[in-house]
Parts: structure tokens; sequence; C-alpha cells
């Protein structure tokens, strides 16, 4: 959806200024064992912590594929702007069916619209086909 979007706004009047080179990517950070949990009882934090400690990412490990997608050279998905999605195993890979269907896209932009309260004055989150 922002690829669509940074396009759509790339073909506006001609400027002086070459378009902006965006690459838009999806990042997947993993199953990673956060503090979501501190406003549960002392005992369920703690038994999370046993539990799930052993097999969920750290933070740091968590960050992995988020600095990998933003440090790459040229953005990772410069090559091949389908490959867009990177999961926590720092490789590209092509999202799901469901992510790249238009008419879904627009539901999702319209539903998240909603749910926020709507659009302040003067921004423009109009669909982008």
């Amino acid at each position: 959806r922002v690829a669509r979007r940074v396009a759509a706004a790339s073909a506006g009047p001609p400027s002086s200024l070459p378009p902006p080179s965006v690459v838009v990517t999806a990042v997947h950070p993993g199953e990673v064992a956060t503090n979501v949990v501190r406003s549960l009882p002392a005992w369920m934090v703690a038994a999370y912590r046993a539990l799930m400690g052993a097999v969920l990412l750290t933070p740091a490990q968590g960050a992995r594929s988020a600095v990998w997608a933003a440090t790459t050279p040229s953005g990772p998905a410069a090559a091949d702007p389908a490959l867009c999605y990177s999961g926590p195993e720092c490789a590209l890979a092509r999202p799901a069916k469901d992510a790249l269907d238009p008419a879904l896209g627009r539901w999702l932009w319209g539903w998240s619209v909603a749910r926020v309260g709507g659009v302040p004055d003067g921004v423009d989150l109009a669909p982008v086909a």
C-alpha cells in the first residue's frame, strides 16, 4: 500500500528534483519475548518468562530483520520490488497472496482510517489504486 502511495506521489507535477528513491519493505521480527505481559499478575509474568523465554527471540534478536532491511545497501527489495517482505531470518520473500490483493488493501485502508478516527484536515489518505 505504501509503495503505491509513494509511486502515485512521485508521478505528480514535474520538478527540478528527481523522484524520491523509496523502497518499501514489510518486516516481521519473529516471535519476540517482550514486556507485553508486564500488566499481568506476577505469577503469570514469571510463568510466561519461564516457559516462553526458552523459545522466543530476545528483543535484540527480534531487531535483526528490521536493522538488516534498513541497512542493506540500496534497500533489500531494490532489485526485485515483488520481494518486499523480510522475516526473522533476514531473507526476502514474496508476501502472501492476500497481502497483494488490491480490493482487500482498499478495504483494510478504509477500516484503518475509520479506527483511528478519520483523517486530520489537510492530510490526503485517500486510497491509491
